[in-house]
């Protein structure tokens, strides 16, 4: 896997889109490695610090496809 081209495609997504919810990015972001790069399984952590005062962090770990 070309990991240089899988960082460059979802920092443009990023960069364009707009979400309110993490779990919502992480699931877009699993679909185009997914699609667009092959991928029949991945498992994602995805964090967004300063999301809330107080903590450091939150964040979601998502699996998806099939792992076999």
């Amino acid at each position: 896997m070309n990991y240089k081209a899988v960082a460059k495609r979802l920092m443009s997504y990023v960069g364009e889109s707009e979400f309110e919810l993490v779990e919502t990015l992480a699931e877009n972001i699993a679909k185009i490695i997914m699609h667009e790069f092959n991928v029949p399984w991945l498992r994602l952590s995805l964090n967004k610090k300063g999301a809330v005062r107080e903590v450091r962090d939150v964040g979601v770990m998502i699996e998806r496809g099939n792992n076999k």
